[in-house]
């Protein structure tokens, strides 16, 4: 799958816009920390995940995550309920 450099080109774009000017050094490097950590890692897609993005994939396993242990409570009630009806 082709990556898509529009997220990084933003942000070498940001730097290039007139008047954009750091006080000292620790000032770029913590913008672009930000840029990065903030911005780009959670938008960027990656391979492993089929093309979604890292908050995007985390989504989606949240959400199977969270049927299959409904799933799981259902079978148990299932279970309780099929052991006292074969009781009484």
């Amino acid at each position: 799958m082709p990556v898509s450099n529009e997220l990084l080109d933003s942000l070498l774009a940001d730097f290039k816009k007139p008047g954009k000017t750091y006080a000292n050094l620790e000032e770029a490097r913590q913008d672009v920390f930000h840029y990065i950590e903030m911005f780009y890692i959670p938008k960027r897609r990656h391979g492993f995940s089929n093309g979604l993005s890292p908050v995007e994939y985390e989504r989606q396993y949240f959400e199977r995550l969270k049927v299959s242990n409904e799933a799981g409570v259902i079978q148990s009630l299932v279970t309780v309920f099929s052991r006292y009806s074969s009781i009484s």
